[in-house]
């Protein structure tokens, strides 16, 4: 029986950003998205696989602002505006705006926060 790959994290990318997954950088323009399959992760940048990392908690850091993202597992830090976060269990900093928040398990941390804000466990500082 084969194990599907689970999404855990996708970005929507506006220009040019930097986007650094657990300390190895990457360039991306418009999408970035990482897979989990048992304990390797994909990560897809603008289409294209672009590495395979052990383990599915990441860290991922972008530079750049970005549209919405979502992510099942791992820390997210974005230096830049975002658009909607949806977070089942990791911390999310954002330098910049973001939109909506939802987060199940973990705290997200940014400047302006212009829209609903829903957490189950987690805190909001804004």
């Amino acid at each position: 029986m084969f194990n599907k790959a689970k999404e855990i994290f996708s970005g929507l990318l506006n220009n040019a950003s930097t986007i650094t997954v657990n300390g190895k950088k990457y360039s991306g323009s418009s999408s970035v998205v990482i897979t989990s399959n048992n304990h390797q992760s994909t990560v897809i940048i603008d289409g294209k696989t672009v590495s395979t990392e052990d383990g599915v908690e990441l860290t991922i850091n972008i530079e750049g602002s970005c549209g919405d993202i979502k992510t099942t597992n791992g820390n997210v830090n974005v230096n830049g505006d975002t658009q909607d976060i949806t977070s089942t269990n990791g911390d999310i900093n954002v330098t910049g705006s973001t939109q909506n928040v939802q987060t199940v398990n973990g705290d997200v941390r940014a400047r302006n926060i212009h829209g609903k804000i829903n957490t189950v466990n987690g805190d909001i500082t804004v």
